[in-house]
């Protein structure tokens, strides 16, 4: 078993003061998910949103501190969740600390390379929170898969990813109305989840 590597940033944390970065392209499930982040207890302005693999690199390369935790989407726009996964994994060899990576996703089996840890798509909030418990709690028992999961992109195979279920509000909303038709379908997960 490797030995479980520091994560000071994690000492004395808690779900108030948790650094969230959400990587996902769909807008709609953007929001459902922040609102899970935030009924769990991660406060609203640590959550930050990158669009896609590529954008979220480039946060984690101009930032001092790594986030505590990302929440990394498979299929994206410009550089797909497991690419990303590795390229920040890389940029962490120059900072004093680690992010705790976790998959989402409803089609690739298994955690992505250089992932912690990984939960199904949609994310569920009882899933979320006891996730979280583990992050504040034992934020060590993560390393792990981390360790054991550091192969190359190449080397896992991109055509194993199979094709997305995920689906987008551009073809789901028609153009006209997809702003009020997309929050209207926020808030019905909202009612569901009972946030």
């Amino acid at each position: 078993m490797q030995e479980a590597i520091e994560l000071p940033h994690l000492n004395n944390k808690s779900l108030e003061t948790l650094t969230v970065l959400v990587v996902e392209d769909n807008r709609v499930i953007q929001q459902v998910v922040k609102k899970l982040f935030i009924r769990a207890g991660v406060r609203e302005e640590n959550i930050t949103i990158a669009d896609n693999g590529k954008i979220a690199v480039e946060l984690v390369e101009k930032s001092s501190d790594s986030y505590d935790v990302i929440y990394m989407d498979e299929l994206m726009p410009e550089m797909q969740g497991p690419e990303a996964t590795l390229k920040i994994r890389e940029k962490e060899k120059t900072k004093s600390t680690n992010s705790i990576i976790f998959a989402c996703s409803s089609s690739y089996d298994g955690v992505f390379p250089g992932s912690n840890t990984r939960l199904n798509k949609p994310l569920k909030f009882e899933e979320l929170q006891e996730f979280l418990a583990k992050v504040i709690h034992a934020p060590e028992a993560f390393w792990f898969n981390a360790e054991q999961t550091a192969c190359s992109y190449a080397d896992a195979g991109s055509s194993s990813l199979g094709s997305s279920r995920n689906f987008d509000a551009n073809t789901l909303f028609p153009r006209r109305n997809r702003e009020k038709t997309s929050e209207d379908f926020i808030q019905s997960w909202e009612d569901r989840l009972k946030f």
